[in-house]
């Protein structure tokens, strides 16, 4: 019921988002909400979720991984546990939990160009703290859609992927620490304003889309709402995709960078609950 209502305000307050934009320029097309305002998927804890290590991201570092270094818990019924370097040992990874669609959605429609939301509760287990000691230390903590279009079916992707990709700074050393940030094209960060300060208390994050115009919408955090339709949503190549229409759900975790050798020992791990989309 909590995540019912929770995706019934993201509308309203949305919606007067988007009223309040179209009255501020009158050139930027009505938006009128279509598989957005259905359910397509929803899950309280991961379920047959997969999980996929991404090492040494961003280039930060170079050293030893695999998929033994990351973990999806599932469980409790209450929610899941996406793991970033379970072994605790001198790695960085980040463990990318996600749900996958290939060509259709469980409600028999086909993948397609459209508005959508993406709703999750993300909690942490502990405060991050600014200690090297503290091996229970993250890096970042990541909610994404990614649309592949492997055949140019929806859209001239050329091998791109469009992805609207939210990430909570959660690095007690860096000044960002709680700020909301999302990439943009072609992968820039950008801060959305919002600032969450890191507690062990639930999160509820929403985040609409526009994939016909490859922008972002708003984004919601608890009772802070920000209109992103000034953005636009980031691409990243991938030559070696296969030529299917798909669109992943991730729920990622990421323990804090380890410095380049990865000298220090970091794990994370961080809570989804009542994932919606």
């Amino acid at each position: 019921m909590r995540g019912r209502l929770c995706a019934l305000a993201i509308v309203l307050v949305t919606l007067a988002l988007v009223r309040l934009a179209a009255a501020q320029e009158n050139s930027r097309p009505t938006l009128v909400f279509s598989y957005a305002s259905e359910p397509i998927y929803y899950s309280t804890n991961l379920a047959g979720h997969t999980l996929a290590p991404e090492c040494n991201p961003g280039g930060g570092a170079s050293c030893p991984c695999s998929a033994d270094d990351i973990a999806l818990v599932t469980n409790t019924a209450a929610y899941g546990t996406v793991i970033s370097n379970v072994r605790q040992t001198n790695t960085w990874v980040n463990a990318i939990g996600y749900k996958k669609f290939v060509e259709s959605f469980p409600n028999g429609k086909p993948i397609r160009l459209d508005q959508y939301r993406y709703c999750a509760r993300v909690r942490l287990p502990t405060l991050p703290q600014p200690n090297t000691a503290q091996v229970q230390n993250p890096q970042t903590v990541h909610l994404m859609i990614q649309l592949w279009d492997g055949r140019n079916a929806l859209w001239n992707a050329n091998s791109n992927t469009l992805e609207a990709a939210v990430t909570w700074e959660l690095n007690p050393w860096a000044g960002d620490y709680g700020h909301v940030k999302v990439y943009t094209y072609p992968t820039t960060l950008a801060d959305t304003g919002i600032v969450i300060p890191p507690d062990t208390a639930w999160h509820q994050f929403s985040l609409t889309v526009d994939l016909v115009n490859s922008r972002y919408l708003s984004l919601n955090v608890d009772t802070q709402a920000v209109d992103l339709s000034s953005m636009s949503l980031a691409q990243v190549h991938h030559a070696d995709w296969d030529t299917s229409v798909a669109l992943n759900l991730t729920t990622e975790s990421m323990a804090c960078w380890p410095q380049a050798d990865c000298s220090n020992i970091f794990s994370w791990s961080t809570e989804f609950q009542n994932m919606s989309f």
